[in-house]
Order: structure tokens, then sequence, then C-alpha cells
């Protein structure tokens, strides 16, 4: 495929056909080791595709922060194929895209493109661009083709990450006892980017990123991400620079009661909640994390365009009344 027609592709949104590659080994120092590959097309990029960040979200870890990952569960991991995305809204495991892996829980995974000249020139550092996918916060993949970073890469000389992070009720559902659960009430899905990012700062310099140069963007959703961690302070140490694609400034995140009414109603028909008041105050967390995804997805079929960041003061901050 001719670089044109690949980049219509993109454009167009259509599977991609199989392309000549071969692998390409690298060391992530105490992580481990990872095969990413080289696309022939594309022969000065070294991708790497399901580079998990933090530990899975599953069982204990379901409705929880997630916790970065100091070591990957291989030695050497292979790191050339597409993993599975993030729960979307309405789909429990089987994705809607007949070419896109399934849909998991275990979805804490980042894309990597890099220059490959860094590899062959230790002393060469190139700045990092870290894409937060857009989807309304209930649905959306980096690995539609439309993300694809090779070009960005291979044009820019810049290191492109992208960052999966939970979606829907996994990723946004809020109660009082997940903060003593966990150290958070809610708002998982942006705190996994916040880990994601602790993890570049952390791991890019094996890849030839410069962790001193990192711009956050992200489109619709993902811009209005980027847009939270400019005003969560603790994210500051991350990245330098911000690109906000379509990011939606004015929309209002939840207060805390308007959350706390969506989420009863999660929890009561999830039948996961210790107390008969009109409002859930106080969920049954071992209930919820007892439950199959399936479980999960229908009692939150509902809520749907309801489940968004929250202000809950910690990693948000708590908005003023507009005057």
């Amino acid at each position: 495929m001719t670089p044109f027609f690949y980049l219509f592709s993109l454009v167009l949104g259509l599977p991609q056909p199989p392309r000549d590659t071969y692998p390409f080994e690298v060391s992530f120092g105490e992580l481990g080791r990872g095969v990413g590959l080289v696309d022939e097309q594309f022969p000065n990029v070294v991708e790497f595709h399901g580079i998990p960040y933090a530990y899975p979200p599953i069982g204990q870890k379901r409705f929880a922060v997630s916790e970065l990952m100091d070591s990957f569960p291989e030695e050497t991991m292979d790191f050339q194929n597409k993993a599975a995305i993030c729960i979307q809204s309405r789909f429990d495991g089987d994705f809607f895209i007949p070419w896109q892996p399934g849909a998991s829980e275990d979805c804490l995974f980042l894309s990597i493109w890099a220059p490959k000249d860094a590899f062959e020139n230790s002393t060469k550092k190139y700045p990092v661009q870290v894409f937060f996918h857009g989807g309304a916060f209930m649905i959306g993949t980096g690995n539609f083709p439309d993300t694809d970073g090779v070009v960005i890469a291979e044009r820019q000389k810049v290191v492109v990450v992208h960052v999966a992070y939970r979606l829907g009720v996994l990723g946004f559902a809020h109660n009082a006892e997940f903060l003593s659960d966990s150290g958070s009430s809610g708002n998982f899905g942006i705190l996994d980017q916040r880990v994601a990012l602790q993890w570049i700062n952390k791991n890019i310099h094996f890849v030839g990123g410069d962790r001193d140069e990192v711009t956050i963007s992200g489109c619709s959703a993902g811009g209005q991400s980027t847009l939270l961690h400019l005003t969560s302070s603790d994210s500051w140490a991350y990245f330098n620079k911000v690109i906000s694609f379509s990011g939606p400034i004015g929309l209002p995140y939840q207060t805390i009661e308007e959350s706390n009414s969506n989420n009863s109603w999660f929890l009561k028909r999830a039948g996961c909640c210790l107390d008969d008041a009109e409002t859930c105050a106080k969920a049954d967390i071992a209930c919820l994390r007892s439950l199959s995804v399936s479980e999960i997805q229908q009692a939150a079929s509902d809520l749907r365009h309801r489940l968004t960041p929250l202000q809950d003061g910690k990693f948000t901050p708590i908005a003023e009344p507009w005057p």
C-alpha cells in the first residue's frame, strides 16, 4: 500500500491489510524486555502495542485507583499486536467493530511509536506526544486507524504514546465507600491516565523519549482529559505542554450530589447497596467486585452520558457557582 492510500484509509477508518514487519527487541530496564515491530513501509519507526502500565484493574482492584506496574508479567513481552480495548458502554466482551480485538477489564495498556534512530544512538532524545482518545468517557480506543501514530513519529521525529483508560461505569462510578477503600471516591478512568503519565515519566527514555518534553493531547473526551490534568496540580510534574482537540471546555463536570444520585440508581439496580435510603451512601464494594462484567453493564445500561468526571475536590477542584 502506498503512503497516499495508507493515509486515505486512515481517514476513512478502514481496516488495514497485513503489512510486512520484523521484530525489534528492547530493554525496559527493571520492567523487563519487550519485542516491538518495525513496519517495512515505515522503516524508521519502532512500534510497541499492549504495554501494561498498571496492574490489571480486576478482582480486588476493580473500582479502585490503578497501581503503577513495576515489572512485566513475563521476562520478555510480545508487543507486536494490538491489545484488548477497555470495556465499552453496553459491550461486555465482543466489540462492535469486527477487526478490533475484544473488550476486557484488563485493558490498561500503552501503544508507542518511536523513531528508530533513538535506539541506534542512545544520546538522542525526542519529544513525547501523549494522546487520550475521545468517546464521551463511555466508548473509544486508540486501536482505530485514525489514532495510529506511525506517520507522526516518522515525519515529526516525535515519540507518540496512546493511553487506554477505563470507561463508563468501571471508570467513573462514584461512592464515598470507594474513598476509604482505595483513596478516591471515583474518577478512576482519569486517574488511570495519571498513572500512565507516571509510567511515561519513569520509562519513556527506554524508547528514546525525553521525559522533560511531554505534551498531553486528546480529542473530545480526550481533549477534556487534558484540561482536567491542566487543572489538577498532582499531574503537573508529568507534562509541560497541552494540545486539546475539540475539548469541551464549557462542559460542566458532575457535582458530588449529581454523581450520588446517578450512581445510587446503578448501585441499587446491581443489588450492591448497604443502606435503604433514597441515595445510596454506602456501596457494597465486595458485592460489586463479585459481579460479572455483563451484570455490571446491565445495571448501568441506562446511565450512559451521566457517567463523566466528578468534581471531587481531590483530583478535580470544586467549581465556584457561576455568578
